[in-house]
């Protein structure tokens, strides 16, 4: 189920339009059914089932319809907005403002705001000497701006020229004439309103029935704006048709195409932008720190044939044991008990003092 929402800047709104049991209500209702219903149907005859006018709004006259599909195969809303747009030329008694068709897959609903009323309380306290007020501090409420993208201008308008079958050929020599004269008119009153403009480009042109006879054209035409510079906002739809509708209708300006005024319409569709250049990665860099090198150099215990002789650290000094060797006859050395020797000393330190 699809919700398609359309105005109608030509229609008159009426209170009664808000009853659904109303007769204006059933009468506008039933005229767009039979005018809109079978083009969905024929544009997508394996998923359509119906369409019915559900609401209409005032503004001016806003009009709300629900189009139910079968589940497993229903359109996109690209696809179901250009149905209505492609219709909007050849329906009667009511019209669409392309601009403004917008679908959904909820029932828009009407909201009317109202200010919520402040009701203040005084309280009074009975006070001896003094009053103190307590100043009120302003609360600033930030507003952002929302962000404005890159949208593309579509600009539908209707010439009092009768539609040829050439016109469906880009390369017939009726094709280029409208071409250039609906692109150097949109040229001339744009360029002079909108600093940022650039060139109109007719996308195609189609037939328009109005009371049975073909006897007008309608072209498709794209406006390009320079969007890239500072400041260049891209002025919204009612300005873009209002400067054309008074260009019109001046009578200082002579044109080569008689544009119908009030069929001029304006559609923007916003413009995804891919970006192809490559971004490039983070780096991430490694950093190696090489781990403090301790050289941690280790005496190994000396030991000697009796007692084994511990090693100090470096900070204290190695105590030496000096041992006394005596040799015999055969030239051996022998090695002497410390214990020996230090008494061998003591009795020659005595002797010696004794002298």
């Amino acid at each position: 189920m699809r919700y398609v929402t359309f105005r109608s800047l030509q229609s008159n709104f009426e209170p009664d339009l808000l009853n659904s049991s109303s007769a204006s209500f059933k009468n506008r209702s039933l005229m767009i059914k039979r005018q809109i219903e079978p083009v969905y149907s024929k544009a997508f005859p394996s998923s359509f089932i119906s369409l019915d006018v559900v609401s209409f709004r005032k503004g001016s006259v806003i009009n709300t319809m629900e189009l139910q599909f079968v589940n497993f195969s229903v359109p996109n809303y690209t696809e179901i907005r250009n149905v209505l747009i492609s219709q909007a030329s050849n329906v009667t008694g009511f019209d669409i403002e392309r601009a403004s068709i917008n679908i959904s897959d909820t029932a828009p609903t009407t909201t009317t705001a109202t200010p919520p009323e402040t009701t203040a309380t005084t309280t009074k306290t009975p006070v001896l000497t003094t009053t103190t007020t307590a100043a009120a501090t302003p609360t600033t409420i930030p507003t952002t701006k929302a962000p404005t993208g890159p949208v593309q201008i579509i600009l539908f308008l209707q010439f009092l020229e009768p539609y040829v079958p050439q016109l469906t050929d880009p390369t017939s020599s009726a094709y280029q004439d409208r071409k250039k004269r609906v692109e150097e008119t949109c040229d001339r009153i744009y360029r002079a309103e909108f600093f940022n403009f650039i060139r109109a480009i007719v996308i195609g042109f189609r037939s328009v029935i109005v009371q049975k006879r073909v006897d007008r054209t309608e072209a498709v035409v794209e406006l390009v704006f320079n969007q890239t510079i500072p400041n260049a906002q891209v002025p919204d739809n009612i300005t873009i048709v209002q400067a054309l509708r008074d260009a019109i209708n001046s009578s200082s300006i002579n044109f080569t195409i008689q544009i119908v005024p009030e069929t001029v319409s304006v559609t923007s569709v916003p413009v995804i932008v891919t970006d192809n250049s490559t971004t490039p990665l983070p780096t991430t860099v490694t950093s190696t720190t090489a781990a403090p090198t301790t050289s941690s150099t280790t005496a190994a215990p000396t030991t000697s044939s009796t007692t084994a002789a511990p090693s100090t650290s470096s900070t204290t000094a190695s105590a030496t044991t000096v041992v006394p060797a005596t040799t015999g006859s055969s030239g051996v050395s022998h090695k002497i008990n410390p214990r020996t020797a230090f008494l061998l000393v003591l009795m020659l330190w005595l002797l010696s003092s004794q002298q």
